[in-house]
């Protein structure tokens, strides 16, 4: 039937698109043109979810959904569509694109000395799940060793605290060593509030301020506009933390200053605990987050400022100019 126009519809069936290209044996390019939903039917920020999703779905390189090379988005600025509103001004959607390049462009090198990688969730899989024990939350916590040259024999600490209603999960799952795109998801269930907070601790902690470098960074593949992420170091006598609201997917930076306890003085020969996490609200729809990447770097190393070239990002082609990426921060 996929081959056959004439027949899409015949008792009410409709071939999808893998299923025509299957029947005519294609294996050129396949572009999604086009694509875009419309303001009267969805908010602007169901919209940019909406992105955000497709793109999580089908650019982030699942071995099943590998063969969609291009999507074009439709609009640039429109009363109705479009990630622009008409004036110029941005939409959430320009946001979530923005956000979501950012988070994966290819050229997110982490060279010394000026940046350091932390942890980049390949090793140590787990899933852990936190909810109500006879109308009792308690934090449930995951503990993974750790091994790295900034760490020593150190561990990784998961921890997810339920405060209020349902259910809250963390997974990791790594793939083969060479692949260089897991991240652990957290996922806060509807109606319930919570956190999910990743500490790292080791008996030879080195001094990651060398090489120049002054800030933590988080790199969040997928999230909503909602929640907030927040960052901390722990000696025997101090502890402090910095707090970014989440608005999507991308990359945040937290400087050494703001964990103002420390200054600019962050002495990782003297921190005991160094971690971050995300705390967030959920309302009738799930809250989803992915957590790609935790780095030390300097200023400018972890990100460069501009768009990627069209071909820098062969799953990706936007038909607009995102112009003003930035560093979230």
């Amino acid at each position: 039937m996929g081959a056959d126009p004439n027949l899409w519809g015949f008792l009410g069936i409709h071939p999808s698109l893998r299923e025509v290209l299957r029947e005519l044996s294609w294996n050129g390019d396949v572009w999604l043109t086009e694509v875009g939903w419309r303001t009267d039917d969805h908010s602007l920020q169901q919209i940019a979810d909406n992105y955000t999703g497709l793109f999580n779905d089908w650019l982030t390189g699942h071995p099943d959904r590998n063969w969609i090379d291009k999507i074009l988005l439709y609009h640039a600025a429109d009363d109705h569509y479009g990630i622009f509103n008409p004036d110029g001004s941005t939409r959430p959607a320009y946001d979530a694109i923005a956000g979501f390049i950012d988070a994966h462009r290819p050229d997110r090198t982490c060279d010394a000395p000026g940046c350091a990688t932390l942890d980049a969730f390949e090793t140590g899989g787990f899933s852990l799940t936190a909810g109500q024990l006879e109308g009792v939350s308690a934090p449930t916590v995951n503990e993974t060793a750790v091994s790295s040259a900034y760490f020593g024999a150190g561990r990784r600490l998961t921890e997810l605290r339920l405060e209020v209603g349902k259910e809250i999960r963390a997974t990791l799952s790594p793939d083969a060593p060479h692949v260089d795109d897991d991240a652990i998801t957290i996922v806060i269930e509807r109606d319930s509030t919570g956190s999910a907070t990743l500490s790292y601790d080791g008996d030879t902690l080195a001094d990651l301020t060398a090489g120049g470098r002054t800030a933590l960074e988080v790199t969040l593949g997928s999230a909503p506009t909602l929640g907030t992420l927040f960052a901390f170091a722990e000696t025997a006598q101090t502890w402090d933390l910095g707090e970014i609201e989440v608005d999507g997917p991308g990359v945040y930076q937290f400087d050494f200053g703001d964990l103002s306890a420390f200054a600019n003085d962050l002495d990782f020969t003297q921190i005991g605990i160094i971690g971050f996490g995300v705390r967030a609200e959920a309302g009738p729809t799930p809250l989803r987050y992915e957590i790609s990447d935790f780095r030390v770097v300097a200023p400018g190393q972890g990100q460069a400022a501009a768009l990627p070239e069209p071909g820098m990002l062969p799953c990706l082609i936007v038909g607009v100019v995102l112009s003003g990426l930035r560093r979230r921060g």
